[in-house]
């Protein structure tokens, strides 16, 4: 994969078997150019932006630069015999999967640079091949089976019998007390398909604080009212004070929140980033305090009293999406890379990443008190309430917990 390095503020490539497990993560950071530099881990102008190559290969380990791997293991033994069982030829396929978060708006389809150039070879490299983009048509089809792929990695006989019990269990809403208020608490992802915290495709440069429900107990018309400290954040590639590439002078190269529907296949409605509230909230004087409502709409919140013009909306609605009330609503906090990841130094406490590695070890997962005393004013606090427009009152929203037993008899 050939290409020059974009402008945005992140990019990576990962690998991921068709189930959605991951393979190999290659931040920018860490790519070698084979022209010109890499502005992302060195001081650069825009007029010496490289280039790089991306060497995919069967297990990552043939020695070429910036190599990732391709499949997760051999099923077929090396062998071209046919596949005996469809799991051999899922596992037998793979994705490679090119991310980029850019605060330009409407952002640029490749960072402002030409399109990858893909070239491939089955020679050991003696000779390549250009592989020509997809058609519009294929394409198409495509994106259509990465809506639906998600489903490979939960078992089907669950999805059928307690299909209320999977929408919900992402939420942790299943015999976790503290899940009863609203609290932001870790998402893991690191036990693969069929556990209970399993997301696939997930970005493992990043690291997640979310809360979630059951849509049909929230309804439509519902206001999360969230404040907190931000992290101290990079402001661009060559914008500002606070250069990517600079790592000492921020604490958290990406962070912000998005409002989803996280029932598969998990739409994002929108997202507030740290550069769009430095902005609003007047520039690099900013001290860092924020106020987000997270409401279909502005006017849900001036309804029942909830408005603030000093807050920012995170709207759970999107023009280009069906607009349909979300299945589980949700709110995510998302980390990507502190800079203890990009300068290879012990986790800071003071980060989602530190909690999301250690708060198993130390039974914090679902202790908001835990959460607090690492993340001190960063962790942010949460509240949400059920809206009736008519009357205009407000109500703190509470979790009814479901029985497993009351779900598979409401399936019949």
């Amino acid at each position: 994969v050939s290409a020059a390095f974009p402008k945005v503020i992140y990019f990576s490539y990962q690998s991921y078997t068709l189930r959605g497990l991951p393979l190999t993560s290659l931040s920018d950071r860490h790519i070698w150019p084979s022209s010109g530099k890499n502005p992302y881990r060195e001081e650069a102008r825009e007029d010496e932006m490289g280039t790089y190559d991306i060497h995919v290969t069967r297990e990552g380990n043939k020695g070429w630069a910036n190599e990732v791997r391709g499949l997760r293991e051999d099923r077929t033994n090396g062998t071209r015999t046919p596949y005996t069982r469809v799991v051999d030829f899922l596992e037998n396929l793979s994705i490679l999967m090119l991310r980029f978060y850019t605060p330009e708006q409407p952002p640029s389809v490749w960072g402002g640079v030409a399109p990858p150039v893909i070239t491939y070879s089955d020679d050991d490299g003696k000779n390549w091949t250009e592989l020509k983009p997809c058609t519009d048509a294929t394409r198409y089809l495509f994106n259509k089976a990465m809506k639906q792929i998600g489903w490979s990695g939960y078992e089907l006989h669950d999805l059928f019998l307690h299909s209320q019990w999977y929408r919900l269990r992402s939420c942790d809403l299943l015999g976790v007390p503290e899940a009863d208020t609203p609290t932001l608490l870790p998402s893991i992802n690191l036990d693969g398909p069929g556990s209970a915290s399993y997301v696939p495709y997930a970005n493992y440069d990043s690291s997640y604080l979310h809360w979630c429900t059951d849509g049909r107990q929230l309804g439509k018309d519902f206001v999360m009212v969230i404040e907190g400290t931000a992290p101290l954040t990079a402001t661009g590639l060559f914008e500002g004070t606070r250069q990517v590439w600079n790592v000492s002078s921020y604490s958290v190269r990406y962070w912000g929140f998005a409002a989803a529907d996280i029932f598969l296949p998990g739409p994002t409605y929108s997202s507030i980033t740290a550069t769009e509230m430095e902005a609003f909230y007047g520039g690099e004087g900013w001290d860092r305090r924020y106020k987000i409502l997270g409401a279909r709409s502005r006017e849900v919140a001036k309804a029942c009293g909830l408005d603030d013009p000093g807050a920012l909306l995170l709207p759970f609605r999107n023009d280009k999406l069906n607009n349909n009330p979300p299945a589980i609503p949700a709110v995510i906090e998302r980390e990507m890379l502190p800079t203890h990841i990009a300068t290879n130094q012990p986790p800071e406490v003071q980060s989602i990443d530190y909690v999301t590695a250690n708060c198993k070890k130390e039974n914090g997962c679902h202790d908001s008190a835990y959460m607090e005393a690492a993340l001190q004013e960063q962790y942010p606090s949460l509240k949400v309430y059920t809206c009736d427009m008519g009357t205009g009152i407000a109500t703190p929203f509470v979790y009814e917990p479901y029985r497993r037993d009351r779900i598979r008899g409401s399936m019949w």
